[in-house]
């Protein structure tokens, strides 16, 4: 007797890994999400169980002047002369911090997790924006590289204001690609979110809020068109308004004016006692200058608006010949002597350039952060390279890709100026690996579908 078997009876099941993927598929938002919110707060119990002060001496400042100002004594009760003005350069990360502390009880688990919902949320806000440009599948890719990135996880799950900043800037990114497809109060919504957004950057780490102003008029004509002038107009009229708002002229410019002649002097500034810094330094005999800087250090004297870096430009000192210098000081009393002018900048941008990109180099592991920092640059080298891929064909999608693509430039720039040290050039280029993986992306997906189109035949 003849037994007649269905196919689908003998056909291998999936397995377990494609029944995964499909799933995912079908959820990309919640499913990057999960995956980014589980490292995040796994790293950050680990973390809080080894290191319930600190892992990062950062840390310390924002926890201690929240604690200050949760207990009613103010953030100048934690430090005299400098809490008020850090409170009010980071006031959107550091007032709901101490309004936990307040309701809560302070802690730095707490603080950790206030960071971690940033770094999900950047997680998951670029696999939305690289779901404009590519299939679900790669824009999952684009998700998954900003949710298990290492430095990405650290930087998110510690006590520091980073993944706030990668947040707004994703937000924006969205709000550019979304405007050129609305109309009616959908675009009056969508402009107040990007003016409370340069804002709200304004309030964490003012450079990259003028990069990001700069950024939305730039790339709004690229982005909607000549048919679109009036929408650029208006958006460019957002991002110019929004330094005003806090005091900072329009588009930022009175902090580029009070910034722009001390930019050697940050550098110094932030080189002095790093073990990884790369400005050149010279030390003078301490006891000589003609004044003296604000005490502090750390992120204190690193979160600085245009009238500290003002307060700091003053300073001059006299060396054994009776040559005058432009000096920094440090925390043991030791004057450092750094160069001004325009030809600094331009012979330190290739240096600055190279460190805020690409350094640690792998041969520069010495272990410790620096050495998992070295091994981890070779993965960014890998993703620069598709990137690179992904960014040759970007003219096509220039109404999602165009305001990513100016302010990673811009960032970038700024960087090479500005910083002294790896710890902190590395840390900043976290701020632009959300435009890495969506660029990295979409040139991964460009590759295979070049390595899958089948070859012209020869024959005639």
């Amino acid at each position: 007797m003849r037994v007649e078997v269905a196919t689908s009876d003998i056909e291998p099941r999936p397995r377990t890994i494609e029944r995964v993927w499909t799933a995912m598929c079908a959820r990309p938002l919640v499913s990057v999400f999960v995956a980014a919110m589980v490292v995040r707060v796994g790293f950050a119990v680990v973390s809080f169980v080894f290191h319930s002060v600190y892992l990062i001496p950062d840390e310390t400042g924002y926890m201690s002047m929240a604690e200050s100002i949760s207990s009613g004594r103010g953030a100048d009760a934690w430090y005299p002369g400098v809490g008020d003005r850090l409170f009010k350069a980071t006031w959107v990360f550091s007032a709901p911090l101490a309004l936990f502390f307040d309701v809560l009880w302070p802690s730095r688990l707490i603080g950790q997790l206030w960071a971690g919902l940033f770094g999900v949320g950047t997680a998951v806000l670029t696999t939305q924006l690289a779901r404009q440009i590519i299939s679900t599948g790669w824009a999952i890719g684009a998700g998954l590289m900003v949710a298990l990135l290492p430095s990405q996880v650290l930087w998110s799950s510690v006590v520091l204001r980073e993944s706030m900043v990668w947040f707004l800037l994703v937000v924006l990114a969205l709000v550019v690609t979304a405007l050129g497809r609305v109309s009616g109060w959908r675009t009056v919504a969508l402009l107040a979110i990007a003016l409370g957004s340069v804002v709200a950057l304004g309030h964490l780490r003012q450079q990259t809020m003028v990069a990001a102003s700069w950024a939305l008029v730039a790339a709004a004509p690229l982005a909607f068109g000549r048919r679109r002038i009036a929408l650029s107009g208006a958006l460019a009229t957002v991002a110019l308004t929004g330094p005003a708002i806090i005091g900072l002229g329009i588009g930022g410019i009175d902090l580029v004016r009070a910034a722009a002649p001390t930019l050697n002097q940050t550098r110094t500034f932030l080189s002095v006692g790093a073990s990884t810094a790369f400005t050149p330094t010279s030390v003078l005999q301490p006891g000589a200058a003609t004044t003296t800087s604000e005490p502090g250090s750390g992120e204190a004297q690193r979160t600085t608006g245009a009238e500290a870096i003002a307060r700091r430009a003053t300073q001059t000192a006299v060396d054994s010949r009776g040559e005058v210098h432009s000096v920094v000081g440090s925390s043991d009393g030791s004057l450092y002597a750094f160069e001004d002018g325009l030809g600094a900048n331009l012979r330190h941008l290739p240096r600055g350039l190279i460190a805020t990109t690409l350094r640690p180099f792998p041969w520069e592991a010495s272990g410790g952060a620096r050495g998992l920092a070295a091994v981890e640059s070779v993965g960014w080298y890998g993703l620069y390279a598709l990137a690179a891929i992904g960014l040759a064909g970007a003219w096509r999608r220039r109404d999602v890709l165009a305001f990513p693509a100016v302010v990673s430039a811009m960032i970038l720039a700024i960087g090479a100026v500005t910083q002294g040290n790896l710890g902190t050039a590395f840390r900043h280029r976290g701020q632009i690996f959300w435009v890495v993986a969506v660029l990295a992306a979409l040139g991964a997906a460009q590759a295979v579908t070049r390595a899958r189109r089948p070859m012209p035949s020869r024959s005639g």
